[in-house]
């Protein structure tokens, strides 16, 4: 069985958003997106946001949208994960939305993005960094 290589295999993270703003992770090389993965603090503003994942080309052509399997209430911390797999992106389980992705992971281009897309966003509402495990 081949082994993966340090090479073959990265970690990388987005920069840090500013509260009230989406999160987005710019490639610096052509990817297969394995997993992904990003926090939610929603600040006491009642609305029931939608976290919606985009993944764009360069050009900013969305290609792919994944959804998350419920609303995030006000005041709460929640975890978003994309995940392989084939089933439905089920409601929150503890304080993780897990979302499936194609089992074979998905390509993002060099420049390509992947981006939080946010119905119902408050100012105050803060997402951490986005961390891609990804081949190349």
């Amino acid at each position: 069985m081949a082994r993966i290589s340090e090479e073959q295999f990265v970690v990388k993270t987005s920069p840090n958003s500013a509260a009230g703003a989406e999160v987005a992770f710019t490639a610096a090389q052509n990817l297969l997106v394995k997993t992904f993965h990003v926090a939610l603090v929603t600040d006491a503003n009642a609305a029931n946001r939608q976290v919606h994942f985009t993944f764009e080309d360069a050009a900013g052509n969305v290609y792919a949208r994944f959804v998350a399997g419920g609303t995030h209430a006000a005041s709460l911390t929640r975890q978003y994960a994309g995940r392989p797999g084939e089933f439905a992106a089920p409601a929150v389980a503890d304080t993780a939305f897990i979302i499936p992705i194609p089992n074979g992971g998905i390509y993002l281009p060099n420049g390509g993005k992947i981006k939080t897309v946010t119905t119902a966003i408050q100012v105050g509402d803060d997402y951490g960094v986005l961390t891609v495990s990804a081949r190349y």
